[in-house]
């Protein structure tokens, strides 16, 4: 759901009923390898998604997972590209993770 006016943000957070509470990055990490196990991956495949997410983590390094935004995700993908020069197939990778986390985890 996205407001008039209002930027879109990877919203992290979850409504109990006594308000919005949002997601510290442990908790994020510990909700990614929940969705991980559940999904049945192989470890190979558990391994890649857990160190881009890392590596991204570690680009946009703010505490608080939620004020991560879709421009935070691009400017990732494009330093990866770009500036680190990867292979398309490690791109991809990179690309995949970052769909785990925006469609999985955060259920965007």
């Amino acid at each position: 759901m996205c407001l008039k006016g209002v930027p879109k943000i990877l919203s992290i957070r979850y409504i109990p009923l006594e308000g919005v509470v949002f997601l510290t990055r442990l908790e994020l990490t510990d909700r990614i390898d929940l969705t991980l196990n559940i999904r049945g991956l192989s470890k190979r495949t558990v391994k890649i998604y857990k160190t881009w997410l890392t590596r991204f983590f570690d680009y946009v390094d703010v505490e608080d997972p939620s004020t991560i935004t879709l421009y935070d995700c691009q400017k990732f993908l494009n330093h990866l590209r770009n500036d680190k020069n990867y292979a398309i197939r490690t791109h991809n990778q990179a690309v995949y993770a970052l769909r785990h986390l925006c469609g999985t985890v955060l259920m965007m």
